[in-house]
């Protein structure tokens, strides 16, 4: 049977539309509790339920790209397929492939201003800041009539942070807050920002507590349901889909709550709307539609 697709209303749409304010258009709190609740009753970060922790991470491979605006740290897991399953996370981020994409090779030996460092966190942390530092100082040099220039014109896309999809990226939240804290010694005037799934048993209310200084961060909400959702996920299973769904639109109200800068990250098509309607009653405070995955 066809279903025509202006008879299909989803869950988020029927849920924001129902209980928005009449006057201000606002979703109220308690209402909001309640939408959230609606996807997040399976979801590991619901109240009351415990969250499993994942096997410890080595330093990860990072690559880093510059487009035309912005600064981007890709992380890889550092381990072998055998050695932690893989359970693969769907981040919306630009596509990078017309540009150069520079493994960093950081050891102790080349670590700037380390010297004898046998703390690998502290290594990546340095290198990376160096490499912030690094690639602004060129641009000052090269190129001192784009607003990129030093980290405070307003067409500065800033340095992001994102992962190649086998592990959600605030796996790595310590090394980033660590990072961005020695990068603005000298650069106090860069943006950061992080793309996430919002996959993730990391607590937004964590990050707020231990001074994780981002601009943005953008979460894939991806659509407006669980259905929806599983399909550009590529998930068939629908529990698994509703609970993945609820994870995320928790996160994304979480994180709002207690004052990161949200974006939701929404698939292109006939359900951007909805998708769009959905991330603004969570708490975004704006949208950012990927026409081509």
């Amino acid at each position: 049977m066809v279903i025509r697709s202006h008879h299909i209303r989803s869950i988020g749409s029927r849920l924001v539309k129902q209980f928005k304010d009449p006057r201000s258009g606002a979703l109220p709190k308690e209402k909001l509790s309640e939408l959230r609740n609606s996807y997040s009753s399976s979801s590991k970060l619901a109240k009351g339920q415990p969250q499993t922790q994942s096997s410890p991470l080595q330093r990860p491979l990072v690559t880093y790209v510059q487009s035309e605006e912005k600064l981007h740290f890709v992380f890889s897991p550092n381990y072998s397929a055998s050695d932690v399953p893989v359970d693969e996370k769907l981040i919306l981020s630009p596509h990078l492939s017309q540009y150069e994409h520079i493994p960093l090779q950081m050891t102790t030996s080349n670590a700037p201003g380390r010297g004898d460092v046998d703390d690998d966190d502290d290594d990546m942390v340095s290198f990376i800041a160096a490499e912030i530092e690094n690639r602004y100082s060129l641009d000052e040099k090269e190129h001192e009539s784009r607003q990129f220039v030093g980290g405070m014109g307003e067409s500065d896309g800033g340095v992001w942070f994102s992962s190649d999809g086998k592990i959600d990226t605030l796996a790595y939240w310590k090394e980033i807050r660590n990072i961005i804290e020695v990068a603005k010694e000298h650069r106090h005037g860069i943006p950061f920002g992080i793309y996430t799934s919002g996959l993730t048993n990391v607590d937004p209310i964590q990050l707020k507590e231990e001074e994780l200084n981002i601009s943005s961060i953008i979460v894939s909400l991806l659509s407006h349901s669980p259905n929806s959702y599983g399909s550009v996920a590529g998930i068939d299973d629908l529990s698994t889909a509703q609970r993945k769904f609820g994870q995320v639109c928790n996160f994304i109200a979480s994180a709002s709550e207690v004052g990161f800068p949200v974006t939701a990250a929404i698939a292109g098509g006939k359900h951007s709307s909805a998708g769009t309607e959905l991330a603004k009653a969570l708490g975004a405070i704006d949208v950012v539609v990927y026409d081509s995955i």
